[in-house]
């Protein structure tokens, strides 16, 4: 059999920051590795016309594509996936989508509307009203197959958006543990990297980090990435008096994100509910430690340690006091240690053109 022709719909891409871009463009080197005939197209080339127009570019252009591609991988499901479902049901073409998190509690966190957790938001019903839920799960329930990285969202989807079991597949994000811890920089460094947006709870760890650091001169909390909560909580950390010690550094390019990981004492994701942070992904994979709300996604067992209620802040609070603490630390890295999540590139590409393969017979 010939190699499926593969088409990748891609709601951001490098230079653009993040998870999907980071996927996107890793399969799209892949497959042009292997030989797949592969093409690209990203939502995020039209984000100089306003919504909705550059969903129409983004359509006919994908469109035009797709008339000599087989399969369709789209990298959400909802901006590009409704028109990516559109265009695959027109020409008859197979539709994968993957999904890296929940984009209905999401935009709700975002914009203040719930302090809830994902699991918590959704028990209350509070979804079946949103315009988002009603579009995502349209599409959902239409496609070949759905990819995710976690139990955590195929648990979600089969319970909520009526997607069968049979049509999920679950490949964790990338994640190689390295053995021998990196030396980390002086001053020492913890590290957020990530999108400032309500739900990534940043007010709630910048309070806590405002308790534990002053006792810790040598050390720096920073927060990279930008969002619409950036200036609250610039305010908060100049409130606090903090920002000799709590660092904003704005967007850097995967590489230098990568730099300041591989130099850092420890990685936190402090949102309400974690899917599966790449940045605390890299910082397993130059044996950094972590610390991680409670409500997460990772497909393996974290230590207890590692772990703490996103709403108590004396919990957070004595986990970061213990990361930093020289005897704690040294448990930390043993801990990290005796994890197996190996889990390469190659592992998560690989089993995703299988999918490809399987979707497209």
């Amino acid at each position: 059999m010939s190699k499926p022709r593969i088409l990748i719909a891609a709601s951001i891409y490098p230079p653009d920051p993040g998870g999907p871009a980071l996927h996107a463009n890793k399969q799209y080197e892949y497959y042009l590795k292997e030989r797949f005939p592969v093409r690209v197209v990203a939502l995020a080339h039209f984000r100089s016309l306003p919504i909705g127009i550059r969903h129409v570019f983004f359509a006919v252009v994908l469109f035009s594509h797709a008339c000599t591609s087989d399969v369709i991988y789209a990298h959400d499901a909802l901006g590009v996936g409704l028109p990516a479902l559109f265009v695959a049901r027109i020409l008859n073409k197979k539709l994968i989508i993957r999904v890296g998190g929940d984009i209905v509690w999401e935009r709700k966190s975002e914009q203040g509307e719930t302090l809830l957790s994902m699991n918590e938001w959704y028990k209350t019903g509070s979804h079946k009203k949103e315009f988002n839920y009603v579009v995502s799960r349209f599409v959902l329930s239409r496609i070949d197959c759905l990819i995710v990285p976690s139990n955590l969202l195929s648990d979600l989807y089969t319970k909520y958006y009526d997607v069968s079991q049979q049509r999920i597949q679950v490949i964790a994000n990338p994640m190689i543990s390295q053995k021998e811890i990196l030396p980390h920089s002086i001053p020492r460094t913890i590290i957020f990297a990530s999108r400032l947006v309500a739900y990534k709870n940043l007010s709630f760890v910048i309070e806590c980090m405002s308790r534990v650091l002053p006792k810790y001169n040598d050390t720096q909390f920073l927060i990279m990435g930008d969002g619409p909560e950036k200036l609250a909580l610039k305010k908060q950390v100049n409130d606090l008096k903090m920002s000799k010690q709590i660092i904003f550094t704005g967007i850097l390019s995967q590489e230098e994100v990568e730099k300041h990981i591989r130099s850092c004492i420890f990685t936190i994701a402090p949102a309400l509910t974690e899917f599966n942070p790449n940045y605390v992904l890299q910082g397993i994979q130059w044996g950094k430690p972590f610390l991680v709300s409670r409500e997460h996604g990772f497909p393996f067992v974290v230590p207890q340690e590692f772990l703490f209620n996103s709403r108590n802040k004396e919990e957070c609070e004595q986990c970061i006091a213990w990361m930093l603490s020289d005897p704690g630390y040294a448990d930390a890295v043993l801990k990290l240690k005796s994890l197996s999540i190996t889990q390469t590139w190659e592992d998560v590409l690989m089993r995703n053109k299988e999918i490809i393969e399987l979707v497209c017979k």
